[in-house]
């Protein structure tokens, strides 16, 4: 009897430290798309994970952004995805992502991650930021991203931003984006906002195979299961 409560302790203790209801991955292992008025076709990169959505602020020009799949510098698998901004003109460039995950349960909560490393160019003198969110349904379009923008009397309680005053953006190091949400839809969708920009326009931007670039990878959606505290209760 003694023998069978301790395994029975152990199979607990497997189920609670690795089990989920719900698990979803997605390593940006590609196929790569090189999406239209977004990719700059001047550069031969492989383009955008096609799972993604991907566009960009609609006050930008055209082809303004490098996508390469990146073999190195990652946390998972054999790729992560790269981005980068590519012409400049003096004026920041806004690449919208999202990801849309179906199947979920109205009513549970979920947690979302994302890994990431966004460098901030040789000069280390950009402005470089991040906002990001978590929203139900299907909200893969320009306008959906741009709702979540912070900016002067359109705040955002719910949307994260990350800047260089954190320390993270151009320390060489993944960190990981992480948002607990309720669902009220069996779908939802994770919406990012990156910037590219620099302090001085005079400078412009990083070209290709600068410093400059964001790195995403290892895109996890789990049901937000509550470990077991206390093992006297079993």
């Amino acid at each position: 009897m003694k023998r069978l409560l301790i395994l029975s302790a152990a199979a607990l203790l497997t189920a609670a430290g690795s089990a989920h209801a719900f698990e979803f991955k997605d390593g940006l292992e590609g196929p790569w798309v090189q999406p239209e008025k977004v990719f700059n076709f001047a550069f031969e990169g492989d383009g955008f994970d096609e799972d993604w959505f991907v566009s960009n602020v609609n006050w930008m020009g055209d082809n303004q952004f490098d996508m390469i799949a990146e073999e190195v510098i990652k946390t998972e698998g054999d790729y992560s995805q790269a981005a980068n901004a590519y012409w400049a003109n003096n004026a920041p460039r806004d690449l919208y992502l999202a990801r849309k995950v179906d199947g979920l349960e109205p009513g549970k909560t979920y947690k979302v991650t994302l890994d990431w490393r966004f460098d901030d160019g040789v000069s280390a003198e950009t402005t470089n930021h991040i906002m990001y969110d978590v929203r139900d349904g299907d909200q893969q379009s320009q306008a959906a991203i741009a709702d979540i923008e912070i900016y002067g009397g359109h705040d955002r309680p719910n949307t994260t931003r990350i800047d260089e005053a954190e320390g993270t953006i151009g320390d060489g190091q993944f960190h990981t984006m992480e948002r607990i949400h309720t669902a009220s839809e069996s779908s939802i969708t994770f919406m990012m906002i990156v910037r590219f920009c620099h302090d001085d326009p005079s400078k412009g931007f990083a070209e290709p195979f600068d410093a400059n670039w964001l790195y995403l990878d290892n895109f996890v959606v789990t049901d937000a299961a509550t470990p077991v505290r206390d093992w006297a209760l079993y």
